[in-house]
């Protein structure tokens, strides 16, 4: 990749969230977990590790988090979460020293205004990647002379699975207005999305590309808060199962960022002696530049923002431990609390804010 874009960028393997092996036939591909499940592995595994009397974790399934409660003597207080019981059809509060919203950009500030927290930015904001893409193929003949022929699997067993690779790029010095995007190169792009299970499956892809390799090239710009986007309570009122109506706009690209990504796909896909998907539009627009699609909204479902943290000053909805502001034992931890959407995914920056999070928690509780 140096040899194409030059040293100004650093380039390594792209984590895959979704593997296509899975352990035994039919199975699903790992990288496909609950989240009960790894809560409960890790319950006993430190269990068995660290001697903690009356240590105990209880994970209530098919409970839909409606409302947390307050102590009727002091509103700052939370005293617990009300929650609707989706198999009993009843609803059931459970007490807490402290509680934690968890629930992803929508449903956490649903909880919270369903819960009357007052806070103007509660639900305001949200935004995710600004994103443009293209998807192309590669000829067999460009695989073999750049030495990318995937292995396909072969009619009788022992079977090999197809081989694909994804690659995360940014470059070394992007400031907001420079370089503001992640580029995602993903060659044999079906197989990173983990879209085959059935081995069949995969047989009848590869029949019906005879051998070309589809790919996609991504760009994931950076995006400030929109505060004309918004989660809210529907008209019909809120409650178990009632929806909340959203307004999102996407986030627009400063048009010498969005050239500067399109020259960087001319490279890569000049590189590839990319060809245009069958049925799509031409892969270059007339000024020789790559024709980049928009995604829509939601289209890596990476929202953010509903729940801020602190930025440039200017208070948010939590401070900068995740605590909720006016609120002693009230937290949220998930991408709601960005104050900002970054280029890259958020996963890893989410954790280091979920190890703060319960860093404050333990110390309160």
């Amino acid at each position: 990749m140096e040899e194409v874009l030059g040293t100004d960028w650093d380039v390594s393997p792209g984590p895959v969230a979704v593997e296509y092996a899975g352990p035994t036939e039919w199975s699903v591909p790992a990288g496909l977990f609950s989240t009960a499940d790894l809560l409960l592995k890790d319950a006993l595994v430190e269990s068995a590790n660290v001697q903690q009397p009356g240590r105990s974790l209880a994970v209530n399934l098919n409970h839909a988090a409606w409302q947390v409660t307050f102590n009727p003597n002091n509103r700052s207080q939370v005293t617990g979460v009300r929650c609707y019981d989706l198999l009993e059809n009843q609803i059931r509060t459970y007490r807490a020293k402290a509680v934690v919203l968890a629930a992803g950009a929508l449903e956490s500030p649903k909880i919270a205004l369903q819960s009357g927290i007052q806070n103007p930015k509660v639900g305001v904001g949200i935004v995710d990647h600004a994103i443009y893409y293209r998807h192309f193929v590669v000829s067999p003949e460009t695989l073999r002379n750049l030495g990318l022929t995937p292995q396909v699997p072969s009619a009788a067993p022992p079977r090999e699975e197809p081989r694909s690779t994804k690659l995360l790029l940014h470059h070394k010095l992007a400031t907001k207005q420079d370089h503001a995007f992640d580029v995602i190169l993903e060659l044999g792009a079906q197989f990173n999305q983990g879209r085959f299970v059935d081995r069949d499956h995969i047989e009848d892809d590869l029949k019906i590309r005879e051998g070309y390799l589809l790919c996609e090239i991504v760009f994931q710009f950076y995006a400030p808060l929109m505060e004309q986007n918004s989660v809210r309570l529907a008209a019909n009122g809120g409650g178990p199962g009632k929806p909340v109506d959203v307004y999102m706009e996407v986030a627009a690209v400063p048009g010498a960022l969005l050239t500067q990504a399109r020259q960087v796909a001319k490279k890569e896909l000049k590189e590839l002696r990319a060809l245009s998907v069958l049925g799509e539009d031409q892969l270059y627009a007339a000024d020789g530049l790559p024709n980049l699609k928009l995604a829509d909204v939601g289209g890596v479902a990476h929202e953010v923002g509903t729940l801020r943290m602190p930025i440039a000053g200017a208070k948010g909805v939590v401070d900068k431990d995740l605590k909720f502001e006016g609120y002693e034992n009230l937290f949220a931890c998930d991408n709601s609390v960005f104050p900002c959407s970054p280029a890259g995914n958020p996963s890893l920056t989410l954790v280091a804010l979920a190890r703060r999070c319960a860093k404050t928690v333990a110390a309160r509780v």
